[in-house]
């Protein structure tokens, strides 16, 4: 039902979006999105006390999203209610403003992570560790870039354990902790 009257809703069928977001907003009351959806048409329609309501409705689900807060200053100012229509533009520009400065973040992660191809190439898995946690301090929730770090780690945890492993054998005699490294 949403995904129709989404697809309604794109393509300007109002009208035909409405008894289909209506639904979609009865069957998954806590979720704002089809209440989102429902204002959004109601305000095509110029219906914008309805578009208020429903509008409402998904700013008290999802207080995040940008465009709730967006499509609720059109209403209100159809309303004649300035003072709500300033207070939601207001939250539609900090939210704006913060996303942008996200998204900004997740460009730098991925830059970085691109980036140490290169250096782990030239056997440098310190300089791509730092890289990467830096990375990941900018998106923690990147799924590629907590990969790479976890196969970081491992590289460095590997590449010791290999360096240590030549030591032992250049010059120290076999004892019981090294000949277990050799079995």
């Amino acid at each position: 039902m949403l995904g129709l009257g989404a697809l309604h809703l794109k393509t300007n069928r109002n009208q035909e979006a409405l008894p289909l977001l209506q639904e979609a907003a009865r069957l998954a009351p806590q979720e704002a999105k089809p209440f989102y959806l429902l204002g959004s048409a109601f305000n095509r329609l110029g219906r914008y006390t309805e578009a208020a309501a429903a509008l409402e409705q998904a700013a008290s689900r999802s207080s995040e999203d940008a465009d709730v807060y967006y499509q609720l200053a059109h209403a209100y100012g159809h309303l004649h209610r300035p003072a709500d229509g300033q207070k939601a533009l207001e939250r539609f520009r900090k939210i704006r403003a913060s996303g942008e400065k996200f998204s900004e973040s997740r460009r730098e992660a991925a830059r970085l992570a691109k980036g140490i191809r290169p250096i782990v190439d030239q056997k440098n898995i310190a300089l791509a560790l730092q890289m990467m946690e830096k990375a990941h301090e900018l998106d923690p929730n990147n799924e590629e870039v907590c990969f790479r770090l976890a196969n970081l780690y491992d590289t460095q945890k590997y590449e010791l354990a290999r360096d240590y492993a030549h030591s032992l054998r250049s010059g120290l005699p076999p004892s019981g902790v090294t000949y277990f490294y050799w079995a």
